[in-house]
């Protein structure tokens, strides 16, 4: 059953669920090995499929994203402590893809870009964007709109 309703996702991306629903072995299936209480019925597939619950481990029940991704975070990252973990291992993911050594010839290849198109190797020392960084968008008196 499991692999009938992978090969669905699969070729009919879209329109999975409802051939799911639409077969009462499959949809037995998902009933009976579904983690969650949902009337979600992709919701309830992906945890059957992956035997991955909906309720993070604070208790908070975790938004669903869609059958590629699965369960998100409770809340904000502010609000609740798995997504925030959950993004922090994500950016601690991202920054070990590369090596030292290639760091620093992606910073070197950026400064040769930065010098070929503009003349300098960082962007604040054009003066362009020196002009810009200076420059405040409200008036220190105030708008009609916005009162300081």
């Amino acid at each position: 059953m499991r692999e009938q309703i992978l090969e669905l996702i699969q070729t009919k991306p879209k329109h999975f669920s409802k051939l799911v629903s639409s077969n009462p072995n499959l949809l037995t299936w998902v009933q009976q090995n579904t983690l969650v209480q949902s009337t979600n019925l992709s919701e309830m597939i992906y945890s059957a499929l992956h035997k991955e619950t909906n309720l993070c481990k604070n208790g908070k029940i975790k938004k669903f994203d869609r059958i590629s991704t699965g369960f998100i975070g409770c809340g904000p990252a502010k609000m609740c402590s798995c997504t925030k973990n959950a993004i922090s291992s994500n950016v601690s993911a991202s920054k070990q893809l590369y090596t030292s050594d290639q760091k620093i010839q992606i910073n070197e290849k950026r400064k040769q870009t930065m010098i070929s198109k503009y003349g300098v190797p960082y962007n604040l020392q054009r003066s362009d964007v020196k002009q810009n960084a200076g420059y405040r968008r409200f008036s220190t008196c105030g708008n009609l709109k916005f009162k300081f």
